[in-house]
């Protein structure tokens, strides 16, 4: 129609190219042949957008504050459309390159508010660059939120401990030298706090957020610390009063075992001191191999108290018994002894009696330990008795011998009660065996002296300890 006006055409292409422009042209030509060109660069850009190195923001802020973050981007083609952190649209601050379509590198900078935290923590705030072509590139920036005051940590550091001291308490400390009062101070983000430390006598106006000083003499220090977070302003006071008694002496202690030998017979006190101007425990302990006989704790000093350890000795063989016995003062010093005794509390028995044959053969009676003959020994201390008759044995050292160490008593030659001799080999059947002032080395009696026992066919010896 010569009539439509305006004129409107609808023209489509399609793009070959990747990231690049085109140039577009349109010619209109009227019936009178005048014609007008227009003409478009059109860019194809499916590119996201760069964003350059981390974001820039401050490591910590205090809880609610602002601050600004700046974001570095860059472009391909169709430039940037919006820059968004943390959902804040962000402004150009700067830009160093632009093409017809805009910006294709730019600074930006917002400014943001940090989350009201009740307690410290990480806070991120999400990036989002987007340009002309829709595309988008993302990456996130955190700071960590700071909202809480300084911790101030005080110690009483001396030879023998460490111990922490609590704000606001009034105590006293019984410490060893070399001893001193430290201090640490730690906000939750890292950063340094501003710090005044006062210490009686000690420390006046010091600046360091961790350091010592060296007590050296008894007395009462009162402890005033204050220290400010930079990033809060908020304000913590440590004030604690401290009695320092020193004291370098450790406790007297001493043990006395009952004696050196324990049988069964045998009491047994021991004796013991453990002293201290300041004493705070003992522990005294009586042990052989098999473990502990007794102990106890003592929570008061004690000057040559006794302990009757009998009880505790029951059955205890032929083995070494320690006591020992430590003390712990309350600067904690210590002291520690022992000494040791010998207990045999068990009765030796015999276990065996047997003949040989050799000559007029050998009886043998054997025990179940070491033995040791007595001054009041005689022959006649050794007796067979079976059915009314009774044979003696005659001449220790000659027809009586010892085998001490293995527990083994040898005859070679009896009497009877008339004087005749008899000899082992004469002897069998059941006899009840007599041994009288033998006993272990601890002087331990035979428990069943008197005991029934068959001789049998001739055997040979089995000592105790082969």
């Amino acid at each position: 129609s010569y009539t439509a006006y305006p004129f409107t055409a609808t023209w489509s292409a399609t793009f070959t190219g990747v990231n690049a422009t085109s140039l577009a042209q349109a010619t209109v030509t009227d019936l009178a042949g005048i014609s007008v060109t227009a003409t478009k660069v059109i860019g194809f850009d499916n590119t996201k957008p760069t964003i350059v190195a981390p974001a820039s923001a401050p490591a910590t802020v205090a809880g609610a504050a602002t601050f600004t973050v700046t974001v570095h981007a860059t472009d391909n083609l169709s430039a940037i459309k919006s820059v968004k952190i943390g959902g804040v649209t962000a402004a150009l601050q700067s830009t160093t390159t632009v093409n017809e379509f805009g910006v294709l590198k730019g600074t930006y900078v917002a400014t943001l508010t940090a989350p009201d935290y009740t307690t410290s923590g990480p806070a991120t705030f999400d990036i989002a660059v987007l340009d002309n072509a829709g595309n988008e590139a993302t990456s996130s920036v955190s700071v960590y939120v700071d909202v809480t005051a300084p911790t101030i940590t005080v110690q009483i550091v001396s030879k023998n401990a460490t111990e922490t001291i609590t704000n606001g308490a009034s105590e006293t400390n019984y410490v060893a030298t070399p001893a001193t009062f430290t201090w640490d101070v730690k906000t939750d983000s890292g950063t340094t706090a501003t710090v005044k430390v006062d210490i009686t006598g000690l420390a006046t106006g010091a600046t360091d957020v961790s350091s010592a000083v060296s007590v050296s003499a008894s007395g009462q220090y009162v402890i005033t610390i204050t220290a400010t977070n930079p990033i809060n302003n908020k304000v913590e006071t440590f004030v604690a009063t401290k009695t320092v008694v020193i004291d370098n002496i450790s406790p007297n202690v001493s043990v006395a075992t009952p004696a050196t030998v324990i049988s069964a017979d045998t009491s047994a006190i021991a004796t013991y001191t453990a002293t201290d101007t300041y004493f705070k425990s003992a522990y005294l302990k009586v042990y052989d191999t098999n473990g502990t006989l007794y102990s106890t704790t003592l929570v008061a000093p004690v000057q040559g108290a006794t302990v009757d350890l009998r009880p505790y000795l029951d059955g205890v063989n032929g083995t070494t018994v320690t006591i020992s016995l430590v003390a712990t003062d309350l600067a904690l010093n210590s002291a520690s002894t022992s000494a040791t005794f010998y207990v045999d509390t068990v009765d030796p028995t015999i276990t065996n009696v047997y003949k040989t044959k050799s000559g007029s053969g050998t009886m043998y009676i054997q025990l179940s330990e070491p033995i040791a003959t007595t001054t009041s020994f005689v022959a006649s201390d050794i007796k067979f008795v079976q059915s009314g008759l009774t044979f003696y044995a005659t001449q220790v050292g000659t027809y009586v011998t010892f085998d001490k160490p293995n527990g083994l008593i040898v005859i070679t030659e009896f009497v009877d009660s008339n004087g005749n001799v008899v000899y082992p080999e004469d002897i069998g059947g059941t006899w009840n065996v007599y041994v009288s002032n033998i006993t272990d080395t601890v002087g331990n009696p035979i428990a069943n002296s008197g005991s029934a026992w068959y001789i049998a066919a001739p055997a040979t010896p089995k000592p105790i300890n082969p």
